[in-house]
Order: structure tokens, then sequence, then C-alpha cells
């Protein structure tokens, strides 16, 4: 549902029916630590094959850079 809307052009459709216990279930947030423990754990899920780490549109590049580097396998 929330692709086949991103890919028609849907961008809002997509981003409203994303539900409030998807977010609760796959997004990261917290400190380094505690945002690597929970991307390990959605990471080893039987319901995703593959995490991605989005950094926020609008955020700093040096954001983005810090966030990729303490996300990354290894870091801790």
């Amino acid at each position: 549902r929330i692709s086949n809307r991103w890919r028609a052009g849907d961008e809002s459709g997509a981003i409203t029916a994303v539900s409030e216990e998807m977010v609760a279930d796959f997004g990261v947030a917290g400190t380094p630590e505690q945002a690597r423990a929970q991307l390990r754990d959605i990471a080893t899920s039987r319901v995703v094959d593959v995490p991605l780490v989005v950094v926020p549109h609008g955020a700093y590049d040096e954001v983005g850079e810090l966030t990729i580097r303490a996300l990354a396998p290894g870091a801790d």
C-alpha cells in the first residue's frame, strides 16, 4: 500500500499510510548505542530483508555523516 502510493507519485498518501505502530517497530532513535541496538534488532528480524538508514530530509550533511558512522557495522 505504501510503496504503491509512493511509486504512483502520491508522497503524501504514502506518508499517511505509515502507522504509528510501524514507526515504533521500525524506527530507530536515541543515543548511538541505543540506535545501534534497535537497528541490530530490526536487521535480525524476519520481517526486514535489508535495513536501510535514511537521514531525515533537511538534515545538515554533518548530521547525516555522523548518523551513518554511528550506525555502521562495527561502530560499537
